[in-house]
């Protein structure tokens, strides 16, 4: 690449950056309100809640074909397919991700203003935060490097706090 390349190409992404819309962050207030919103539609939050039923006892009895998305990495490890409890939780957590998904998106087909789209920016940050690999009762890569290192992985600084070995 020449340095002519480069200018032209800093340049070509000044243009795009100064012709875009600006973007930020609700405030807290925001998008509590916002999901306050896609919540309070009684009627699209009773029929997810009843969907969300069904699928739970078809989770519980073993019968669901809920799957995270392909590519969704945080359900690599083995243990979410082959451990029946791990496999519980996996599709729970999904199944409730996508009966909120589906309630924030019947308030944008409604609404379609900024106040879906807080909705939305909530929702995730909800579904992100409850995600079950976020917790270690929950995670079975995080349990199992927790076994492969004594523990010692749940500690901050665990490598000084191993015992030395006397030379």
């Amino acid at each position: 690449m020449t340095s002519t390349d480069a200018k032209l190409t800093a340049g070509e992404a000044l243009e795009s950056v100064n012709g875009g819309e600006a973007v930020g962050m609700p405030s807290f207030r925001d998008a509590v309100s916002g999901l306050a919103a896609a919540l309070s539609q009684g009627t699209t939050v009773a029929r997810e809640a009843s969907r969300l039923g069904v699928e739970l006892t078809r989770i519980a009895w073993g019968l669901s074909d809920v799957a995270p998305a392909r590519g969704d990495r945080r359900f690599t490890d083995p243990a979410w397919s082959a451990n029946p409890v791990f496999r519980m939780i996996q599709q729970s957590y999904i199944a409730s991700a996508q009966a909120l998904d589906r309630i924030v998106a019947q308030l944008g087909d409604e609404r379609g203003d900024a106040k879906a789209e807080r909705a939305r920016f909530a929702a995730n940050i909800v579904t992100s935060a409850a995600a079950p690999t976020n917790f270690l009762i929950s995670n079975p890569a995080a349990i199992k490097r927790a076994f492969d290192t004594g523990g010692l992985s749940l500690v901050h600084g665990a490598p000084q706090l191993r015992p030395r070995c006397p030379p």
